[in-house]
């Protein structure tokens, strides 16, 4: 039998998020500290598609957090006496890295200042359109899906450039020390071209210039 999550919001007990189903759905994290914004964001969501799990605090939202996976935090950026920043650079730390929507009825330039420095994806300003939260929400999910996407081909393609190049010089002894050779020509090209030690600083090819 399932474990549930105390839901006080008055919808439908929704199951702990380590013992989620494999539903397949997008899973939303929902924190708002109003019982009736809670119910309102979370039914939303529900209706538009995805695994939600509202929760009524900063802490039940940061506990939350640590024990499951999810696709996007939503969270009202005044929970009683705390800010959701904390709760945003917490998403930003986990791996991967969870894409944080903020939903305020105060939108100043120092909010929306502090919330690019937590790494925020989207303010959403309140009252609340039904119709723009879901597009906000699924925009945001999927452009971070392909940021994510994109961060591991390149991954990928750095991997090759070091390996592929001394994979084929050991089958062809007379190209030994080629790549190197190639390496060392584009650094020195590019501090002839006033190119910046950090900008140089990753190279493919692990010598004492490129380090």
């Amino acid at each position: 039998m399932q474990r549930l999550h105390p839901n006080p919001s008055g919808l439908s007990p929704i199951p702990a998020a380590a013992e989620r189903g494999a539903t397949g759905r997008p899973r939303v994290l929902i924190v708002d500290d109003e019982p009736s914004v809670l119910a309102f964001l979370a039914v939303t969501l529900q209706r538009a598609g995805y695994d939600v799990y509202p929760r009524g605090s900063l802490a039940d939202g940061m506990g939350t957090l640590e024990t499951g996976a999810f696709e996007l935090v939503l969270s009202d950026l005044y929970l009683g006496s705390d800010l959701a920043y904390c709760l945003a650079e917490r998403a930003s730390q986990r791996t991967p890295r969870i894409p944080v929507i903020l939903l305020t009825g105060r939108p100043t330039f120092t909010g929306a200042a502090e919330a690019l420095k937590s790494r925020v994806a989207e303010i959403v300003a309140k009252p609340i359109d039904p119709a723009l939260l879901v597009s906000t929400c699924r925009r945001t999910i999927k452009d971070h899906s392909l940021r994510s996407r994109n961060e591991e081909l390149e991954t990928q393609n750095r991997v090759l450039a070091a390996v592929l190049p001394r994979a084929i010089e050991a089958k062809d002894p007379t190209t030994s020390g080629h790549a190197e050779r190639v390496v060392n020509y584009a650094d020195v090209l590019a501090q002839r071209c006033n190119v910046n030690e950090s900008d140089r600083r990753w190279c493919p090819c692990r010598t004492k210039r490129c380090r």
